[in-house]
């Protein structure tokens, strides 16, 4: 659980003394993951590498553009309009899967038919497992963070989220004013005129909450959501392998099961996270845990719950785009599903 992963030394040309972000290093891991699986799916399948790149590059570069969109879109202050200036500051926001994911659909849609000599629906059953794996690695840069975190638990397997040091964050101890911002993580402390390390979000909400002290150094114990997820994109990507091996009936089955097996997971997976980050459609003081996305402090003390989750509302699309795309997909005859059908490379290609 640390925001940077490390800095490079000094000794190094060009990048010494560069802090590489946990969210930021997980992120290209996630892409170089996903990057890895197609190219060799396009090896097997003969396809010109040439064309995967171009196709590859379009669709991964669509996919974050659509992640960052949503991300900004839904947590923005209330009332204040979406800040596009933004847009690349990833250190700010951070991404959304249901944008992902619909980035990527768009902009397959557009290029895979004109530059791969392959039908859509087969194209994507092929690389689906892939963007699987790479969602479980990204969720790895938001457990370093300490975004994304859970309810609060008892359980034996609740975690804590520390608090940062000046250790953890180069630039924290830095002079700061009006004109020199702090970098991200820290904020400027207008008593002393330096950045000091800004406390993880788990534990800004209990201290907000007066469910930790003031000066707490870890928050109270939540759910480790960020690893739950993780391993469900796994798990995920072993049962669509299966799929495609065991019970591979038309082109498209593979992509229209991770969308209806994300959708309906991920409504329920939301119900354990407590962060601020998913944004909700209304609050309301009621005992509603069993929907609850976070709690927040009003201007009258009261502490309200917001209640349903855009991501939630996504998982709704999501599965009955899912639920649409399988029954038409389903009349598309496909053929004797032989060996080329199961994931096997096709003669010529």
């Amino acid at each position: 659980m640390r925001p940077v992963l490390f800095v490079f030394s000094e000794g190094w040309p060009l990048v010494g003394g560069v802090p590489v972000m946990t969210y930021g290093a997980m992120l290209a891991a996630a892409l170089l993951v996903a990057w890895v699986y197609i190219r060799a799916v396009a090896a097997r399948a003969q396809i010109a590498s040439w064309r995967v790149v171009v196709a590859l590059s379009i669709c991964l570069v669509s996919g974050l553009l659509g992640a960052r969109v949503m991300a900004l879109w839904v947590q923005r202050p209330e009332g204040q309009p979406v800040a596009w200036g933004e847009l690349l500051a990833l250190d700010h926001g951070g991404l959304m899967l249901p944008g992902l994911f619909l980035g990527i659909l768009v902009s397959a849609a557009l290029v895979v038919p004109r530059m791969i000599d392959l039908d859509l629906w087969d194209v994507l059953d092929r690389v689906t497992p892939g963007i699987a794996l790479a969602a479980a690695v990204q969720r790895l840069g938001c457990w370093g963070v300490g975004c994304c975190f859970g309810r609060q638990t008892s359980s034996w397997f609740g975690v804590h989220f520390p608090r940062w040091t000046q250790a953890q964050i180069p630039w924290a101890g830095e002079p700061c004013g009006p004109s020199k911002a702090c970098g991200p993580h820290t904020s400027c402390d207008p008593v002393a005129a330096v950045c000091q390390p800004d406390a993880p979000a788990a534990l800004a909400l209990h201290q907000e909450l007066g469910e930790v002290g003031a000066d707490a150094a870890l928050s109270a114990s939540v759910v480790p959501s960020q690893l739950v997820l993780l391993a469900f994109f796994a798990l995920l990507a072993g049962l669509l392998w299966v799929i495609r091996a065991r019970f591979y009936r038309f082109h498209g089955q593979i992509f229209v099961a991770f969308l209806g097996i994300f959708g309906f997971c991920r409504f329920f997976l939301e119900l354990m996270r407590e962060d601020r980050q998913r944004g909700a459609l209304w609050a309301t003081t009621s005992d509603l845990w069993f929907l609850t996305l976070s709690r927040v402090q009003t201007a009258e003390g009261v502490v309200a719950t917001r209640v349903l989750t855009v991501s939630q509302v996504a998982s709704v699309v999501i599965l009955a785009v899912a639920v649409v795309l399988g029954v038409w997909l389903a009349r598309r005859p496909l053929g004797d599903v032989g060996e080329e059908d199961r994931g096997e490379p096709a003669p010529g290609r």
